[in-house]
Parts: C-alpha cells; structure tokens; sequence
C-alpha cells in the first residue's frame, strides 16, 4: 500500500548529529533494537533513548519521531485495487512488520488503509514475519481457513511462510502482476 525509502529520515537525523549515514543507518534499521521496536518490545521513547544515547541528536523526541516517520509515499494503483476488492465485499486484513510511530503516521496520512477491516501489526502482536504465529492471528481475525486466504507480499519469505501455512502466498513485483494472481485465484477485479 505504500513504498519507503529508509534514507530519507537518515538524512535528515545525519543533520541532526556528528555521524555519518551510514552509521545511522546500521543503528536505526539493521540492529536488535530495531527489531525490538517492531515487536512492540521496546517503547518509542526507549528507542528514541537509545538512539539519542549514541548520536546526540540536536532534536526533540517530537522532532525525531517525525522524521523517523517522515519516509513513506502512497501506492496509488496497488491503493486503487485494494479499494476495488474492498467493494467486492472482501474481508482485507494489513500484516506488518512495523512500529507504532510508522503505523500511527502511515494511518492518519493515508486514508486508503480505510479499507482494511483489520489490522495485525508486528508490535500489538508481538511477533514478526516470518513466525507463522502472526499469520495464524491475521486468520484468526478474519474468521478464516489457510485456504480462503490469499497473501501478497514484496518480501518473497514473508509470501513463501504464508504458502508453507497453507495460504495463497503471492509475492508483490507490480501491481498489475498482482491484478493477474488474483484473477487466477478467482478474485475478480
């Protein structure tokens, strides 16, 4: 539903401190804190603490969760499909390995996650793809059987876990490519 690019806010915290893009980088998006931020294991101002700890921000806990959400940009033809779906009656679920200050900034800028009748977010579930744990929550959500699921996902283990469980795993290259998958599994759009 929409695209990142993660050097956006490393760009703007490395103006914000004496260290390099890279360093950032590793620290904020490769690191077990990262990970435990996604889990929901660790708080916004813990990892922002932790942060601030080691690069000295010259910037507020406000000042960093803004730019740390500030990298995401809409997928406006994969946003028009899902509304598409959406008026087919379709149960559609959002999975995500994601943090509460992505999630909160994606959900109040972008109202095509409106067509989302529920949401499994890695840090209220406290687990993250590929655990199968976290799937079984998004169908136990939507009332539904492996088999009455179809998966999409541009990360090609997250869709292989979901086929392994026995949903329809498609793994996300381009909307249109989405469109054909999904008329083949007999979802007409």
């Amino acid at each position: 539903v929409v695209n990142f690019d993660k050097t956006i806010p490393v760009k703007r915290l490395a103006k914000k401190c004496n260290f390099t893009q890279q360093e950032i980088y590793g620290s904020v998006f490769e690191s077990e804190i990262e990970r435990d931020f996604e889990k929901g294991l660790v708080s916004p101002e813990r990892f922002f603490s932790y942060l601030n700890d080691k690069f000295h921000f010259q910037c507020s806990f406000n000042e960093f969760k803004d730019i740390f959400a500030d990298m995401f940009t809409l997928n406006e033809r994969m946003a028009g499909l899902l509304f598409e779906i959406k008026k087919k009656n379709l149960v559609l679920c959002l999975l995500s390995n994601t943090d509460i200050i992505h999630f909160e900034f994606i959900r109040n800028k972008y109202k095509a996650l409106d067509v989302f009748s529920h949401f499994v977010l890695s840090y209220a579930f406290k687990v993250m793809k590929p655990d199968p744990k976290i799937y079984t929550e998004a169908m136990k959500l939507c009332k539904a059987e492996p088999r009455e699921c179809i998966y999409i996902d541009d990360t090609l283990e997250f869709a292989e876990a979901a086929s392994i469980l026995g949903m329809s795993g498609i793994h996300y290259n381009d909307t249109e490519q989405i469109k054909l998958e999904l008329i083949k599994s007999g979802v007409e759009v």
